[in-house]
């Protein structure tokens, strides 16, 4: 889960970081163009929150990839000026990413990937996460598999946010950056 702040220019500056009052965490800032984003994904469990896991059951994952989150707890694990994104809101880090991989030469995957070794496949170069939101590949886990729960760890990055046009019961819909089909990067909306 990647959060996106209502802070308007206050996180312009470099190094900037915010601490979770909750539990101490303390995540990079990330402006892109005139969005602010959490440049890494959410660490924050809830006591008792059952929808709340590690990557592949492990702690030692945590750091790295934050914690993945069913759609209810994704939603109540936001500190308090931090929200899920909305639709509108990957379409404009979309556009912004494109001008910026535009400007170096690169795709817009490249622009978002972590140059953390994490990605299989993908050889590490000094062009990748441009953009500095540090995307790492956390994959997801679902609920419908119980005997083999996660998936795409390596391999590809979602992040929850609320549908453009929310069906009955199903606000939210997912976004990803996915090496494995389709072709590297696909950077758009279920």
């Amino acid at each position: 889960t990647r959060p996106y702040g209502d802070y308007g220019k206050a996180f312009k500056e470099e190094n900037c970081r915010f601490t979770d009052a909750r539990d101490g965490n303390v995540y990079p800032i990330v402006a892109i163009g005139d969005q602010i984003w959490m440049g890494e994904n959410l660490r924050y469990k809830q006591e008792g929150d059952t929808g709340v896991y590690e990557v592949n059951d492990s702690a030692e994952n945590t750091p790295h990839y934050g914690l993945l989150y069913t759609w209810n707890s994704a939603v109540n694990a936001c500190p308090a000026g931090w929200r899920l994104p909305r639709y509108e809101d990957f379409e404009k880090l979309r556009a912004n990413v494109s001008a910026i991989a535009a400007s170096d030469e690169i795709s817009e995957f490249t622009a978002l990937i972590a140059k953390s070794g994490r990605w299989q496949g993908i050889a590490e170069n000094d062009k990748m996460d441009a953009s500095g939101l540090s995307t790492e590949p956390a994959g997801f886990r679902r609920e419908s598999n119980p005997s083999e729960p996660f998936g795409y760890q390596g391999t590809a990055s979602y992040w929850w946010g609320f549908a453009k046009e929310p069906e009955e019961g199903k606000p939210g819909c997912d976004f990803y950056l996915d090496t494995t089909g389709g072709g590297r990067g696909c950077f758009t909306g279920k």
